[in-house]
């Protein structure tokens, strides 16, 4: 079972067969790799033509997809999803505009996280408490950032929740939510006393914000966030996403600003799932 594979399953909703004529005759999934069961979906009937990852796909020697992959690159099979889980208060549509064309929601507009028999797509603030305390295992975390791109296929399931993947958009990240905790803590104390998040990434700070700061501060400050910038460049995109602001106003200070310990892994220290690997 592929990670679309176990998306979908997940999602707990039933087949999403095609019909006679677009059924497919591979044995193996396009996208993903995985077995179709001989109900696989023709891929010029699953995929949209805006689709443009056709590089990375699993088996370039078919041309069928599995009906998880059609399913979940479907705003049809998105519709499928919501309507047999309407508890979980999902958008069919956007919001109706006056003037405007109803839009269809789609898998790429959110975010995900998939275990058994549950599905959850995370706010931003939400994301802070999730990869700081993730679900058992195993589990599949997709952060659509841009919201641009079907991404879903790219992810991969996690066995561990001490170590294990997220899908930043194009980039697949290994997370420890100790060192989540860490890099989020030092991110959030610059962006509270007024850095932009841009600029906390970068580490190209605006003068007037220095001085308005105190370089005696931002100095302090810096040099927790430095090492996380300089070895994890995954987390501080992570960090970007979803750092929030104080619900009140808090004055500079260096008080309490744990100091990261990095632990860069030669491999990654999880166990292989035995899902295979398919945002």
């Amino acid at each position: 079972m592929t990670a679309t594979q176990f998306a979908w399953e997940c999602c707990d909703c039933g087949d999403y067969q095609p019909t006679p004529k677009q059924r497919g005759s591979d044995a193996q999934c396009w996208l993903c790799g995985g077995a179709t069961n001989g109900v696989g979906w023709r891929r010029k009937d699953a995929l949209s033509s805006n689709f443009t990852d056709h590089n990375i796909a699993a088996r370039l020697d078919s041309s069928t997809l599995c009906q998880a992959c059609a399913a979940t690159a479907s705003s049809v099979g998105w519709e499928q999803y919501c309507r047999a889980h309407p508890e979980r208060g999902l958008w069919i549509h956007f919001p109706e505009k006056e003037g405007k064309t109803v839009r269809a929601c789609n898998w790429l507009y959110f975010s995900h996280v998939f275990t058994p028999s549950f599905h959850e797509a995370p706010t931003r603030k939400r994301w802070r408490e999730i990869l700081a305390h993730p679900p058992a295992p195993p589990f599949l975390m997709v952060m659509a950032i841009s919201g641009k791109k079907q991404i879903l296929f790219r992810g991969r399931v996690s066995q561990s929740a001490e170590c294990f993947w997220v899908q930043v958009d194009t980039e697949r990240v290994l997370v420890r939510p100790e060192q989540f905790s860490a890099c989020l803590s030092a991110f959030e104390a610059l962006y509270h006393v007024g850095f932009s998040k841009d600029s906390i990434v970068s580490g190209q700070y605006h003068t007037g914000q220095l001085m308005t700061v105190g370089l005696t501060v931002w100095r302090e400050l810096e040099q927790a966030i430095q090492p996380w910038r300089n070895k994890e460049p995954g987390l501080m995109a992570i960090c970007h996403y979803c750092a929030q602001k104080p619900a009140e106003p808090i004055e500079s200070t260096i008080e309490d600003i744990p100091q990261p310990t990095i632990i860069i892994p030669s491999a990654p220290n999880i166990q292989e799932p035995q899902l295979d690997l398919f945002f």
